[in-house]
């Protein structure tokens, strides 16, 4: 099975990251181009959040660069791409992303048929019942700290018996990333894989999104924080401590 060739002429640098050039639209294309030609994509949202992490993982930062497209999924990213003199094209929402995907509005010959991973099973089963036609399965797996043989064995098993296409994993950072590396490429059936975080939370509608006016000012993390404060506000400025760092060092 071929892997969607990339084109290395996107690619662009926000420190030591590598970061892909692409428009909403063009991701979409990408998928299209993956279904309908039978070859593999993998996708990866890139944040300041996970960009932070993986520099704490270089193994896993080094397997994501080589194996799949990454987008700009935040505001922030987009400006401090732009104060290193790298300008992005612009934010491609992974939420919006997973929604076209599950909404099936690409017009592709195959029907897209999901295979999704989730952490609570609540948000799965509201999922499957949002989306019945193009959820075919899916695994909530029980709190584990790191995946072992047994865990990744069934989940490939019903994943084949499900006959998906497409994989949307909803585990949160770095999780999703390790398994997508990891398994992926040894399930033929699967032509696109996809990181979603909680994104399909925010579509279930347990999670509020920010309103469309912060979303377009880059303040979404605001509104994040307003929701979850004990779990978002240390994480984001420990986050903040280090891009400013970063932004010293590499300026």
């Amino acid at each position: 099975m071929k892997h969607l060739k990339k084109n290395s002429k996107r690619r662009t640098v926000i420190f030591d990251q590598v970061i892909d050039q692409y428009s909403f639209q063009e991701i979409v294309h990408l998928i299209y181009c993956a279904l309908n030609n039978n070859q593999k994509l993998l996708l990866f949202a890139l944040n300041i959040h996970i960009l932070v992490e993986l520099r704490k993982n270089k193994i896993l930062k080094d397997q994501i660069e080589q194996n799949g497209v990454i987008y700009a999924d935040g505001v922030p990213l987009l400006w401090l791409s732009a104060l290193l003199s790298t300008p992005l094209k612009g934010r491609v929402s992974g939420t919006d992303l997973c929604d076209y995907i599950l909404s099936h509005r690409l017009p592709t010959k195959k029907k897209i048929k999901v295979f999704f991973i989730s952490g609570n099973e609540t948000i799965f089963l509201l999922a499957q019942k949002k989306y019945p036609n193009t959820i075919v399965g899916g695994y909530v797996p029980p709190f584990f700290s790191s995946w072992n043989d047994e865990l990744l064995k069934n989940i490939r098993t019903l994943i084949l018996s499900s006959q998906a296409n497409v994989i949307l994993i909803g585990l949160g950072p770095l999780k999703q990333e390790e398994w997508l590396c990891q398994e992926f490429k040894d399930i033929p059936q699967l032509l696109v894989g996809m990181g979603v975080g909680s994104a399909i939370e925010i579509l279930t509608g347990q999670k509020k999104r920010a309103p469309q006016f912060l979303q377009a000012l880059g303040a979404e993390w605001l509104w994040r924080i307003g929701l979850e404060p004990r779990r978002l506000l240390r994480r984001y400025l420990r986050d903040g401590i280090e891009i400013l760092s970063l932004f010293l060092r590499f300026r």
